[in-house]
């Protein structure tokens, strides 16, 4: 289409010749071709640039978990997933004496973390072995914080903690 976004058909049937013009199937018709599409959008340009913050309404065993990303050209840039208690002291940073299981969230966030920009997407978040529950809870926040960067709302959603 040569950036047009529009390519010429050619048809014949008994000896005639019909000629139309249709949207390019390789560009979907808007004359350019995303070669490296965000895994959230697909390349359709619906992740809004910003920050967006999903965390659940209420604690569940005494951690609110919320999740940050933030988008730059439709590529995760930067992501904070941790969880608060109710004086704001943040799971990252609980030590042994304040955190009875193992491993430590110091240990798997930062992995949690990693996975959720690899992945790109809720759907393909790997889960990390030990945080079984935030591995889940990380996807079900992630699918909200895509659905407020296709919507460009950088307010902080609040999930259900049953979703």
């Amino acid at each position: 289409c040569r950036g047009t976004g529009v390519v010429r058909v050619q048809q014949r049937t008994g000896g005639f010749a019909f000629s139309s013009t249709a949207a390019c199937a390789r560009c979907r018709g808007t004359g350019k071709i995303i070669h490296s599409p965000c895994k959230a959008c697909g390349g359709s340009g619906s992740i809004k640039d910003g920050t967006y913050t999903a965390q659940y309404k209420e604690p569940s065993h005494d951690w609110t978990e919320y999740l940050s990303v933030t988008y730059k050209d439709g590529v995760i840039t930067d992501v904070d997933f941790d969880a608060k208690d109710a004086n704001g002291n943040l799971k990252s940073e609980a030590t042994a004496e304040t955190y009875p299981m193992d491993p430590l969230p110091s240990e798997w966030i930062p992995q949690l973390e990693e996975n959720v920009k690899a992945a790109g997407t809720a759907d393909k978040i790997e889960a990390v072995a030990g945080a079984t529950s935030s591995s889940e809870s990380v996807k079900v926040l992630m699918a909200a914080v895509e659905k407020q960067a296709k919507a460009g709302n950088m307010e902080v959603v609040l999930v259900d903690n049953a979703e």
